[in-house]
């Protein structure tokens, strides 16, 4: 929405200069130690797998970050 809404208004009057619209800063990250992840499960047999995978790479990222992470997914092939 936020580039969209720029490239309207540039298609409108081309000649016009872009200006783009100020963003508010981020909230800063909340301090937490613990991370509770869900996971939806396959929707049919053998789609399991693809949460598995990226399931395992955010776990991965996150213990690197220094937090504790359980993972809740109703597949019995998650086992992490």
């Amino acid at each position: 929405e936020f580039m969209f809404d720029t490239f309207l208004a540039a298609c409108k009057d081309p000649k016009a200069p872009i200006q783009f619209p100020v963003r508010k800063p981020a909230p800063p990250k909340p301090d937490v130690k613990k991370i509770l992840m869900l996971g939806s499960g396959g929707t049919s047999i053998g789609q399991a797998g693809e949460f598995d995978y990226s399931g395992g790479q955010a776990i991965k990222a996150l213990k690197e970050e220094g937090k504790e992470v359980v993972l809740m997914n109703p597949n019995i092939a998650s086992v992490q």
